[in-house]
């Protein structure tokens, strides 16, 4: 069942679809809402994975891409419809660093979205953003393929190549990886800070996390 956690006030009424976009932003940690009105014009939100598969029958799993092939069908798209490529590629592999630093293995295609229609197109806010790797059959990097070149070097130095399919520099890649890393340097506190979670399940986040910034970070 649901309880009421709290109550929240919507955008001032006007500012046709960008009230939408505003009021997604206001709910987007809600597991649950309840309205009374919903007016009389919502943003279409459709998938990655819905939008990816359109026409495409061969397509049926987050494993029928990866991360750098997701960067090359967000360009195809922008020839298409109305989007900011640039920054919707951008906002894409910011969320794809933070997810390695919060443990978060679950940024699949149905976790991603559009909103808008072909004439103007936005990515969605972040939504379940569950740091599942706190769970031993979840504890996978990316839910989505990314291929590794061990040429290329370990963990930090393939996610930096992989900005440059999102338009990053390699110096703006390892500007954000610093960025992130100082952002959430105490989130293995406040993981064991948490209660009502089993603590086997915080101890192998919390060891995850770690290694991983260690790898991030280039210090192992």
């Amino acid at each position: 069942g649901y309880r009421l956690i709290e109550e929240r006030p919507a955008p001032p009424p006007g500012g046709g679809s960008q009230r939408w976009f505003n009021i997604s932003r206001i709910l987007g940690d809600c597991r649950a809402i309840l309205v009374n009105d919903l007016g009389d014009s919502p943003i279409p939100m459709e998938s990655f994975y819905s939008v990816f598969a359109i026409g495409d029958k061969y397509f049926q799993s987050n494993a029928d891409t990866d991360l750098e092939e997701m960067a090359h069908r967000i360009a195809r798209l922008g020839k298409v419809a109305n989007m900011d490529v640039r920054a919707t590629q951008q906002e894409i592999y910011k969320r794809l660093v933070v997810a390695l630093f919060t443990g978060n293995g679950d940024l699949h295609l149905e976790n991603l979205s559009f909103l808008g229609g072909a004439e103007h197109v936005k990515l969605a806010p972040v939504y379940d953003p569950a740091p599942m790797r706190a769970w031993s059959r979840h504890n996978t990097r990316f839910a989505i393929p990314l291929v590794f070149d061990d040429e290329v070097g370990g963990l930090r130095e393939n996610i930096i190549q992989l900005g440059e399919a999102y338009q990053y520099t390699k110096k703006q890649a390892e500007a954000l990886i610093e960025e992130v890393a100082e952002k959430t340097k105490n989130y293995t506190e406040r993981v064991q800070a948490l209660e009502g979670v089993p603590e086997q399940n915080k101890l192998l986040l919390i060891e995850t996390v770690k290694k991983e910034r260690g790898l991030l970070k280039g210090s192992h």
